[in-house]
């Protein structure tokens, strides 16, 4: 190679000096693709609903009153009616849900819509360990010491999606064994349909339509206290030993598919 010329050196310094004047600043927003988080027409019919009540998995017609979506691009539930999801059913969810399932909605102050399929898979993976195999009832306080909320936008620091704007997703040291999931469930928002559900009086209800999108708050991020994990141990250990035992996350899966 050859010696580096005059001409050669003023490029590297132009070159030098370009780079100076870009760093620091900051970039543009990278905006996320709404088009799979935004409200869209329902692909639910009748032959799939009437599928999933031979399935066990939904109720009869006749109990829920159940009603597919006409045209509309976004939910018009008629007066009593919620709006349900396919998705969230054939992962564990049946109407009305449990008292625990409701609960995380009213703690976390969450509609259906927001969220995702595999979000609702989590919760019900979770009451599946408690009721199977630890042989307790599901609390609020055991779920946030191994899962959080983890918002969701169109870009960041925008606002939040209209559907699926939280994901509940496992803490990273947390011992739970949850199963891999899919990435993403591709067209969940649109398997929205009608129905009326009633739950007990001295029970949370199973939340009515909300149009407005999610407000954020610092509730989203329960974090369990020192006392509260020192009650836990017990419950920790007990798992940690089914764990040793061969227990994994397609056992909970199982529990409630069969």
């Amino acid at each position: 190679m050859g010696r580096k010329t005059a001409a050669d050196k003023g490029k590297k310094e132009v070159v030098t000096d370009k780079s100076k004047k870009t760093a620091g600043k900051a970039k543009p927003p990278v905006h996320k693709p709404t088009l799979a988080a935004d409200w869209s027409k329902s692909l639910v019919t009748d032959e799939l609903l009437r599928g999933l009540v031979e399935e066990g998995v939904l109720p009869p017609q006749s109990e829920i009153e159940w009603r597919v979506p006409g045209e509309e691009t976004r939910p018009k539930p008629r007066e009593g009616e919620v709006i349900v999801f396919a998705d969230h059913v054939t992962r564990g969810f049946r109407p009305p849900g449990s008292k625990f399932f409701r609960s995380v909605l009213h703690v976390y102050k969450l509609h259906p819509q927001d969220l995702s399929a595999n979000s609702v898979l989590n919760i019900c993976h979770f009451q599946t360990l408690c009721e199977a195999y630890l042989r307790m009832k599901p609390t609020l306080a055991l779920f946030a010491e191994f899962y959080y909320c983890n918002k969701q936008t169109e870009y960041s620091g925008g606002p939040a999606l209209e559907c699926g704007v939280v994901t509940i997703q496992k803490r990273a040291k947390s011992i739970f064994p949850a199963p891999k999931l899919p990435s993403k469930v591709k067209n969940w928002h649109r398997s929205f349909f009608y129905c009326t559900i009633k739950t007990p009086e001295d029970e949370r209800p199973y939340p009515f339509f909300h149009n407005d999108r999610f407000v954020f708050h610092d509730g989203l991020n329960l974090i369990p206290s020192g006392d509260h994990k020192k009650k836990i141990e017990p419950v920790l250990r007990r798992m940690k030993a089914l764990l040793a035992h061969g227990l994994t996350g397609m056992d909970l899966t199982r529990c409630w598919v069969s």
